[in-house]
C-alpha cells in the first residue's frame, strides 16, 4: 500500500520501500522502480480520494473519488548473455569440431545470432550455439554473440584460438664456404602457439641454436656437415628440415710418394693421397719439366723405367681452394755405365820421356761405377777420384789403354786412349852461316831427330815482316838477290814439347852502287865550310874516296855506307868536280860532284836621285837574279856627308817594271846627303853605288837679279875655298864616323838609317821594304858573306 497526502509528504509501506516513487507536480504520478520480475507482477488499482479540512473541527474531511481504476503491471527484461564472461577465450585444434551455446535471458526471449569480426567477417545464421566443424587455422578469430528481444541488444565476445601444428616455411638452401668464414643460417616456421626453434648438428643431438638465425663464425672443416632446424609448439609433432653446409679448405696431402732406386727397365709405382673439399685432384709430373702432367690420380705408374727416368717426381694435390700441396719423391734408376770419357792430362794424348801422365775417366752410371785401367790386357789398377797416374813414361808405356767401368749391374761401355811417348827435337846436322855473291845458288841444311819425326819449319826473319819460305831439311835459294839476305831460321817440332829452332846468316855480296840521294851539284863560297855526302851500298861495305883534280882528300870504310867531307873554299881553285869513288872487293863506282862558286851582287846601276828642299826620290835598276842565287833584297843608307849619325828612314816605295824607287822625307834643306845602294843575295851584300846629292834650298826675296847672283857667286867661291881647305879632314872624318856606325849597327843587331827592299820579283810594294835589317855581320863598308844552303 502506498499512500500519498498531496502537501503532506509520502506514507509507503515497508514492502514498497525502494520501488515506488510520487511525483506531485501538476498531475500526480505513481512511478515503480527497481522492479522486480517475480515479486513485481501484479494488479495495480489507483484509489483518489481528497481530505478537505473543517474550519470548526480538528479533523480532515475526506471525499473519495469514484471508482479507482486499476492497471496491471506485466515486468518485461533486458536482454543478458549468462554464459558468456567478458574476454573469454576457447581454444581448438586445427582439424577438430567446436560447438560454443551462447545462454541468455530475457523478457521477452531474445533472438541470439553470431558474427566473425576481423579481415574475414562473417555472419552466421540465428542459433544460440556457434558449429565450427573441422576447424582451420584461417577460423581463429573474434566471434560476437549478440542476443536481442527488441527492448535492446546483449553482446558478448568469445576469441576462438586454433592452434595448428608448426611448419618450416624457409630454411636457407645448402651453403658452400671457404674455412675461416662466416656462416649465417636462417629458419623460419609459423605455428599456433609459435612454435620454438631449435638448431641441431651431428650426430649427438648437440642442440647449438635457439633462435630463427644460427651465426657461425670463423668456420672450421669439422663444422662441414647437415644443421637441422626443429620447430616445436606442442601441437601434434614437431617439424623438421636440414641444410647441408660444406666448409671448402685447402689441399693437404696425408701420404706421400717414397723415394725408391729401381733397375733400368723395372717398373715403378708411386702413390699420393691427399685431403680436402673439394676433393683434391692428383695430378703427377716430373720436377725437369713440371709443365707437362703425366698423370692423374693417386697411383703413377712407370713401366719399363730407363736411365732417362730417374728425377724427382712430384705429386700435386689441387681443388682450387687457397694453395696447392705439393710432396715429391726421389727415384733413382739404376743403369750400367754408358758415356765413358777417357782423356790424358798431356796434349794430344803425347808425353815426353822421363815425365809422369795422369789418365782421366768418368763414366755415367747408378750407382756411380769403380773404373779399372787396362794395358795390353792387363790391369793396372783402379782410378782414384777418375784419376791414374804413371810416373817417368818411358817408351815401353805407349800403346793403347782401356778405360773399364764396373757397377752392380755389371760391365758398361769402355773407352780407349793411345799413349804416345814423344822425344823431343835435336838437331843432328845444321848449315853455317854462308856467305855468295849474288845471282848465285845456295841450299841450307837442317837435320832433327825426334819421336814422332820432326816437321821442319824455314821462316825468313829478316825485312819488315817474318815469313815461311820452306818445309824440308833442304831450302834451295837460286839467282839469290841481295833482298834474301839475312836470318833463316830452322824449326823443329812435334808433339813432344816446345819446339828447338836454329839460325843460318846468309850475306850476299853485291858491288858498291851510289845511293840516288846524293847530290851532284853544290854552291858555295869562299870561307863558306860545307859538307859533301856521299852515300853508297854495297856488301862488303865499301871503302869510299873524295878526290879531286886526282888528289885524294879523304878516304874511309864506313860501316853505314856513307863518308862526309868538310870542305871550306879559300880560293876559286877549291871550286870544281870532286869524285867520290866506293870499292870493295866486287868492283867500283865514281860519282861526280861539282861544287860551284856562288858571289856576292854586282852593285845596283841606273842610281838616280831626284832632290826637294826636304827631300829625296832615289831610282835605281832592278838587279837581273839567277836561279842559283836569286837577289834576296837590297840596302839603302842615306846621311849627311860627314854626319852618319844623321841618317834618315826612306818613307815610301814606287815600284816599276825595273825601276826601283825610295822616298826619304824630313831632310835639312841646302844640305849634302850621301846616298849608297847595295843589293844582298845568298852569299850577303854585293858592293855599293854611291852617289852625293844636296837638297833644295830656300828661296830668299831680292830686288835685284845681279845682286842675287853676284852674291850667290860669292857665296860659291868661299864654299869652295873652304871645301878645299878641308876636303882632307872631312874626308878622313867621313871614313871614320862611317866605320863607327857599322861597328854601332852590327853591335846592337840593327843597320842605322837604311832600306831594306826585299827582292823576291820584279815588283816590289811599300811593305817589302824597312828601314831595319837583322843581319849582324853586315857593314856598309864591307857586306860581308853569309851562310848559304849548302846544297841545292
Amino acid at each position: 500500500m502506498i499512500k500519498y497526502s498531496h502537501g503532506k509528504g509520502i506514507v509507503i509501506y515497508q514492502k514498497f520501500k525502494g520501488k515506488v516513487a510520487m511525483l506531485a507536480a501538476g498531475t500526480p504520478t505513481f512511478l515503480l522502480i527497481n522492479l522486480q520480475r517475480e515479486d513485481d507482477k501484479a494488479d495495480f488499482c489507483l484509489k483518489v480520494s481528497t481530505k478537505i479540512p473543517s474550519k470548526s473541527t480538528n479533523d480532515d474531511g475526506i471525499i473519495h473519488l469514484p471508482n479507482p481504476r486499476c492497471a496491471k503491471i506485466e515486468i518485461l527484461e533486458r536482454p543478458t548473455i549468462v554464459n558468456i564472461s567478458k574476454n573469454s577465450t576457447w581454444t581448438s585444434t586445427e582439424g577438430d569440431d567446436l560447438i560454443i551455446t551462447c545462454h541468455t535471458t530475457g523478457i521477452p526471449t531474445p533472438n541470439v545470432t553470431w558474427t566473425r569480426s576481423g579481415k574475414k567477417a562473417k555472419n552466421f545464421g540465428p542459433s544460440s550455439s556457434l558449429t565450427l566443424k573441422n576447424i582451420t587455422r584461417e577460423e581463429d578469430g573474434l566471434y560476437w554473440c549478440m542476443a536481442d528481444n527488441g527492448l535492446s541488444t546483449a553482446t558478448a565476445s568469445v576469441r576462438v584460438i586454433v592452434k595448428f601444428p608448426p611448419s618450416i616455411e624457409y630454411i636457407t638452401n645448402d651453403t658452400n664456404v671457404n674455412e675461416t668464414d662466416d656462416v649465417t643460417l636462417f629458419c623460419n616456421s609459423t605455428g599456433n602457439p609459435v612454435p620454438k626453434i631449435t638448431w641441431v648438428f651431428g650426430l649427438d643431438g648437440r642442440i647449438i641454436g635457439t633462435q630463427e638465425t644460427l651465426t657461425l663464425s670463423h668456420v672450421k672443416r669439422n663444422q662441414s656437415g647437415t644443421y637441422w632446424c626443429s620447430a616445436a609448439n606442442g601441437v601434434k609433432r614437431p617439424r623438421n628440415d636440414s641444410v647441408r653446409v660444406t666448409i671448402n679448405y685447402p689441399p693437404s696431402i696425408d701420404t706421400k710418394p717414397i723415394s725408391q732406386a729401381v733397375n733400368e727397365s723395372d717398373n715403378l709405382r708411386l702413390f699420393c693421397n691427399a685431403t680436402g673439399h673439394p676433393t683434391p685432384q692428383i695430378t703427377w709430373f716430373k720436377k725437369t719439366d713440371s709443365l707437362v702432367p703425366l698423370t692423374v690420380g693417386t697411383a703413377l705408374n712407370v713401366t719399363n723405367m730407363s736411365r732417362t727416368d730417374s728425377g724427382v717426381y712430384k705429386c700435386r694435390a689441387s681443388n682450387g681452394i687457397g694453395t696447392d700441396a705439393f710432396a715429391s719423391a726421389n727415384v733413382t734408376v739404376n743403369s750400367k755405365p754408358i758415356e765413358t770419357r777417357f782423356k790424358s792430362n798431356v796434349t794430344r794424348d803425347t808425353t815426353i820421356r822421363g815425365l809422369s801422365v795422369t789418365f782421366l775417366c768418368n763414366s755415367n752410371s747408378v750407382p756411380p761405377p769403380a773404373l779399372e785401367l787396362r794395358f795390353k790386357n792387363t790391369s793396372l789398377g783402379l782410378f782414384s777420384g777418375g784419376m791414374f797416374t804413371i810416373e817417368r813414361v818411358n817408351a815401353s808405356d805407349e800403346g793403347m789403354y782401356q778405360c773399364v767401368p764396373h757397377n752392380v749391374l755389371g760391365t758398361g761401355q769402355i773407352a780407349t786412349l793411345y799413349l804416345t811417348v814423344a822425344v823431343p827435337p835435336s838437331f843432328e846436322y845444321t848449315s853455317n852461316d854462308t856467305t855468295v855473291k849474288e845471282n848465285d845458288d845456295i841450299v841450307l841444311f837442317c837435320n832433327s831427330t825426334g819421336h814422332p819425326p820432326p816437321n821442319i819449319t824455314w821462316t825468313f826473319l829478316s825485312g819488315s815482316e817474318a815469313r815461311i819460305v820452306g818445309h824440308e831439311q833442304y831450302l834451295t835459294l837460286s839467282n839469290v838477290s841481295r833482298t834474301q839476305a839475312g836470318t833463316y831460321q830452322c824449326t823443329a817440332s812435334n808433339t813432344a814439347t816446345t819446339s828447338k829452332t836454329t839460325t843460318i846468316q846468309v850475306t850476299v855480296n853485291y858491288k858498291p852502287e851510289i845511293k840516288y840521294t846524293v847530290h851532284t851539284t853544290i854552291y858555295t863560297w869562299i870561307n863558306h865550310q860545307t859538307k859533301v855526302t856521299c852515300a853508297v851500298d854495297g856488301v862488303p861495305s865499301p871503302n869510299i874516296t873524295f878526290t879531286q883534280a886526282g888528289k885524294v882528300l879523304h878516304s874511309t870504310l864506313p860501316e853505314n855506307g856513307t863518308s862526309e867531307l868538310l870542305l871550306k873554299p879559300k880560293s876559286t881553285a877549291d871550286f870544281g868536280d870532286y869524285t867520290c869513288t866506293a870499292k870493295n872487293h866486287l868492283g867500283s863506282v865514281k860519282k861526280i860532284i861539282k861544287i860551284k862558286h856562288l858571289v856576292v851582287p854586282a852593285a845596283p846601276e841606273g842610281l838616280e836621285i831626284d832632290t826637294r828642299l826636304h827631300s829625296i826620290e832615289i831610282h835605281w835598276k832592278a838587279l837581273d837574279s839567277t836561279p842559283d842565287s836569286p837577289v834576296i833584297d837590297y840596302l839603302v843608307i842615306v846621311a849627311m856627308r860627314g854626319e852618319p849619325e844623321s841618317q834618315k828612314n826612306c818613307t815610301r816605295v814606287h815600284t816599276g817594271q825595273r825601276q826601283l824607287m825610295c822616298a826619304v822625307n824630313d831632310l835639312e834643306s841646302g844640305t849634302v846627303y850621301n846616298v849608297r845602294v847595295a843589293a844582298r843575295n845568298r852569299v850577303g851584300y854585293g858592293e855599293f853605288t854611291e852617289k852625293e846629292v844636296q837638297t833644295g834650298v830656300e828661296a830668299k826675296p831680292t830686288t835685284n837679279l845681279n845682286t842675287a847672283k853676284k852674291e850667290f857667286q860669292e857665296q860659291y867661291q868661299e864654299e869652295q875655298l873652304s871645301n878645299a881647305v878641308v876636303d882632307g879632314i872631312i874626308a878622313g872624318v867621313l871614313f871614320f864616323c862611317s866605320l863607327v856606325v857599322v861597328i854601332f849597327a852590327i853591335v846592337k843587331y840593327r843597320r842605322p838609317c837604311h832600306l831594306v827592299c826585299k827582292k823576291t820579283s820584279q815588283d816590289l810594294s811599300s811593305e817589302e821594304c824597312n828601314m831595319g835589317h837583322d843581319n849582324p855581320g853586315l857593314s856598309a863598308e864591307n857586306p860581308g858573306a853569309v851562310e848559304i844552303d849548302e846544297q841545292v
